[in-house]
């Protein structure tokens, strides 16, 4: 996730664990329902994967991954932009975009399927 403000951070510490994770499946289970993969899992299976969401901040110019990297976890952009970039056929060094993944795209779903 990127930029997501996050309930269970010491933001509202006033909250009980129950209620914190309560509104952090109202959040964001609908984010996680709109992937194939999920859409027709039960309830309780997308309350599994909220619960299992870590928040992470990436700047302008930050590389998420490379390709060829080992997929190690699902990503959901819950805030801004990601470019996703291919080297340029004219000149590797330069990138190019082929795909701009806003705000509820979701990227690295087969990660979850790669048991290594």
């Amino acid at each position: 996730m990127h930029g997501t403000f996050d309930i269970s951070s010491k933001g509202l510490p006033d909250l009980s664990p129950a209620l914190t994770k309560e509104i952090n499946i109202f959040l964001h289970r609908e984010m996680v329902k709109k992937v194939p993969f999920f859409n027709s899992c039960s309830a309780t299976v997308v309350q599994a994967v909220v619960h299992r969401l870590v928040p992470e901040v990436y700047l302008k110019g930050d590389f998420i991954i490379h390709k060829g990297d080992p997929g190690q976890a699902m990503y959901f952009i819950s805030r801004g932009q990601c470019s996703v970039l291919v080297p340029s056929p004219s000149n590797p060094r330069h990138m190019r975009q082929v795909k701009l993944l806003q705000r509820e795209d979701y990227f690295g779903e087969l990660a979850l399927l790669d048991s290594t």
